[in-house]
């Protein structure tokens, strides 16, 4: 028999996921697209109907599904509801006051306040927890619970409350005690912190083991977890990472995010460009398109059949994003010292055009593996280290991810 993790990764617009073997085999993958207005219950939605492809194409191929991992956006919040027949309010990790408030004295107030508060520390939720509770403290107070994401989806699957961290290091990367009593934020509506890969119960009999942020789950499932490697993840936002064996000096991490890698001892320096992706879909549905037409607009702009304004305008989009990359990229080297190749994945790495005018604008070598969404390689790497079929998270990588031949 067939073991697979049956891995998914919650994207801003759509969930995908795929049935991954132990020897990084995709037997079968799939996405399903959100609606513009989309609750948490979608999500949920989402799951059970990609979950059930899985489970009748598992069942016809021999297939035992041995695990369910998820990865997902962050930081996006839901406020979970104490009354059961209320639905669970989402708030996206994009979702800014402008979009909510529809006011420009809360826009200033909350969202760039938000960015200076000392208080926040080093923390990547504080800030959007605060923003919440500004923003929707009916919703914010009356909450039973509020879980990320990924959180959410174990907590309706299994009934556990949890709060994946990716690695010990991280917690001042989420918040502390002193911090969320300095903030008034009450723990309780907070999960505790569980290690990656925590056995969180079952789902049709089926053990759901805790997944990471999706930069996470991308870092492991492009086996950025070594010094020297790096990747490339581009979506709705792009995150350039090399992984390091020690931090550089301060002086040299200007416009850079430091984190600690997945693997102990390990550092991961990265350089964020937030609406990579959405610069490419705002022209496409200016010229009557939406998201799913990326690969058509790259070939578009690149035919001699192309209208020649046309062509002209979104050949420039791309260049000028291939340039912001490649400005990323000289920081980054800058601050590690070296060139690495980059692994590449996300949405966009399926498209060779665009890969190569990528690389001929960066002066960059790129590598592809056998699937562009690397969440899900990351995710399966997970289950089969949390199964113990691997002794640890690199030694899956090694094993699950490799390069498309």
């Amino acid at each position: 028999m067939i073991f697979c993790a049956a891995v998914f990764d919650i994207g801003t617009s759509s969930l995908k996921g795929a049935l991954i073997a132990e020897d990084g085999k995709v037997y079968t993958q799939g996405r399903l697209f959100f609606p513009q207005n989309l609750e948490a219950e979608t999500w949920l939605i989402s799951f059970e109907n990609l979950f059930k492809q899985f489970s009748d194409f598992a069942e016809q191929k021999s297939i035992k599904i041995c695990g369910i991992c998820i990865s997902g956006n962050g930081p996006s919040l839901v406020a979970v509801s104490e009354d059961s027949a209320e639905r669970d309010f989402l708030l996206l990790w994009n979702k800014s006051s402008s979009d909510t408030l529809n006011e420009k004295s809360n826009e200033n107030s909350n969202e760039n306040s938000m960015k200076k508060n000392p208080l926040y520390g080093k923390s990547i939720f504080l800030p959007r927890l605060d923003f919440f509770r500004n923003s929707y403290p009916e919703i914010f107070q009356s909450a039973k619970y509020i879980l990320s994401g990924t959180e959410y989806l174990i907590y309706k699957l299994t009934k556990k409350r949890v709060t994946v961290l990716p690695e010990k290091r991280y917690v001042p990367a989420y918040w502390t005690d002193e911090e969320l009593k300095a903030l008034s934020i009450p723990k309780n509506k907070l999960a505790p912190f569980v290690p990656l890969g925590e056995d969180c119960g079952l789902y049709r009999n089926i053990p759901v083991f805790a997944g990471p942020p999706d930069f996470i789950a991308a870092l492991i499932g492009t086996n950025t977890l070594k010094p020297g490697t790096a990747c490339d993840r581009a979506g709705s936002s792009e995150g350039i990472n090399i992984c390091l064996e020690a931090p550089p000096e301060t002086s040299k991490l200007k416009g850079l995010r430091l984190l600690p890698s997945p693997i102990p001892n390990l550092w991961n320096i990265s350089y964020l460009i937030e609406n990579s992706g959405n610069i490419f879909y705002e022209y496409i549905k200016k010229h009557g398109g939406n998201f799913m037409d990326f690969d058509a607009f790259v070939h578009n702009i690149n035919t001699k059949t192309a209208h020649k304004q046309n062509k002209a305008e979104g050949r420039a989009i791309m260049e000028a994003l291939a340039f912001k990359v490649k400005e990323g990229m000289d920081l980054l080297e800058k601050a590690a010292g070296f060139r690495p190749i980059y692994t590449i994945s996300g949405g966009q790495a399926n498209n060779k055009l665009w890969r190569n005018l990528k690389a001929e604008i960066t002066g960059r070598e790129f590598k592809v593996l056998q699937i562009a969404d690397a969440e899900l390689l990351g995710n399966a790497a997970i289950t089969f280290t949390s199964r113990k079929t691997y002794s640890s998270i690199s030694e899956a990588a090694d094993n699950i991810s490799f390069f498309e031949s």
